[in-house]
């Protein structure tokens, strides 16, 4: 079981590593799927909803993704 956590911990800084090397709207983007993983929706619709909004929220803020790339993620 340890070198299960082990692998665990290596994989989250791993992860955290990357996203500190990520530019732009892809650093913000990659920040809001993180704050997503954590969110404690259980109904598939509603879950894309608010991450519809959050996807939204950051393309008003500036931070343009492709158009395409955002339909694909928002799309039910």
């Amino acid at each position: 079981m340890s070198s299960i956590i082990r692998d665990y911990i290596d994989l989250v800084e791993s992860l955290e590593l990357l996203i500190d090397k990520l530019d732009g709207e892809l650093k913000s983007f990659v920040a809001i799927i993180e704050i997503a993983s954590r969110w404690k929706i259980i109904n598939e619709e509603k879950w894309l909803e608010r991450f519809g909004a959050e996807v939204k929220q950051l393309h008003e803020k500036g931070h343009h993704l492709p158009r395409k790339a955002l339909l694909d993620i928002t799309e039910i």
